[in-house]
């Protein structure tokens, strides 16, 4: 984060394959019990704030359900749908300061129980899913200027696909600046599983100010797959900068996803002494125990700019070892 003040992690307890639609959940989107966000001082590691959700699924790997933009968190819940808007304050806070699903505008929910229609509510689309379907009408509306085959066009091109745009879910966030989101829709398989590339999906530009969608466009490419992109998903650490150091980016690069886990440790060579081995990284357990012959892969951590690491290597049907790596 800006100033290198504040660290933002997450924890969270074991999936569960119960993905029954229940108090307003998405049916077919798995849960978890509970995903703890902490802010962290990291001048002395205290941890100044949190902010839990609970049986809820929120995806962590690679940060793709957490987006960071200045002072602002976006974090994505699937299970429930719900785009958490939270700022971190100077005082160490994590405020909530929008929250974008079933209500997009502040008082909507109060203008519901106003009106008597609150204990009707389960018989509404999600506020932001009308948003979407009202764009998606007015932009089949205007494509036709004909009079006379406007409506047949709004059957072939909107009322036959109608259900499958309600059946839409949001996947992926990211924030465009402090007022505008790019939403990353698609199918509910698509939104839970690890290879999205052959799903068909939709990015709506979105505007938290006006709760209006502002444009939308549709793909179903393979490159479209990684968008939105993450933004934590690239180390700052100083050791993976080329010019310093030479590695082996099939082992270990700034980029965060998994790699085939090596037997030897990670060698990074000084770039101005080539000959010269700086230090050296070796996941996994040094008790040399384990099954060589058994598939394993890890990732990695860097502290932004601190001598610090941590390693997580992963083997099937065996416990993750976590190793912290500090450079003396």
């Amino acid at each position: 984060m800006e100033g290198h003040k504040y660290g933002l992690f997450a924890t969270s307890t074991a999936q569960s394959n119960d993905s029954s639609a229940t108090e307003g959940a998405i049916h077919g989107v798995p849960s978890i019990e509970k995903i703890t966000f902490y802010l962290v001082r990291l001048e002395d590691g205290a941890i100044l704030d949190e902010k839990a959700f609970c049986n809820d699924f929120i995806n962590l790997a690679h940060s793709i359900g957490a987006y960071l933009y200045e002072d602002l968190v976006c974090i994505v819940s699937l299970r429930y749908q719900t785009i958490h808007v939270l700022q971190i304050r100077d005082s160490g806070n994590l405020v909530e300061v929008r929250r974008i699903g079933a209500f997009c505008q502040e008082d909507d929910e109060l203008y519901l129980h106003s009106h008597g229609q609150a204990a009707q509510g389960s018989s509404f689309l999600p506020g932001i899913k009308q948003r979407l379907l009202s764009f998606i009408f007015r932009k089949t509306w205007n494509e036709e200027p004909d009079q006379t085959l406007r409506v047949q066009h709004l059957k072939k091109k909107f009322y036959f696909h109608f259900q499958d745009y309600v059946d839409l879910i949001i996947w992926k966030v990211q924030f465009l600046d402090r007022h505008h989101l790019f939403i990353k829709f698609g199918s509910v398989d698509g939104g839970v599983s690890r290879s999205t590339e052959q799903n068909l999906a939709f990015f709506a530009v979105y505007n938290m100010e006006t709760t209006e969608i502002v444009s939308l466009y549709q793909f179903v490419k393979k490159m479209m797959a990684s968008l939105p992109y993450t933004c934590q998903s690239q180390s700052p650490s100083p050791y993976f900068d080329l010019t310093l150091f030479r590695y082996d980016e099939k082992l270990i690069s700034a980029i965060d996803r998994h790699r085939n886990c090596t037997e030897h440790p990670i060698k990074f060579i000084s770039v101005r002494q080539p000959n010269v081995v700086k230090f050296k990284i070796k996941p996994g357990s040094d008790s040399g125990a384990s099954d060589s012959r058994a598939k394993r892969i890890s990732s990695f951590l860097f502290h932004p700019f601190f001598p610090l690491a941590l390693s997580i290597q992963q083997t099937y049907m065996q416990p993750t070892v976590v190793n912290v790596h500090f450079r003396r």
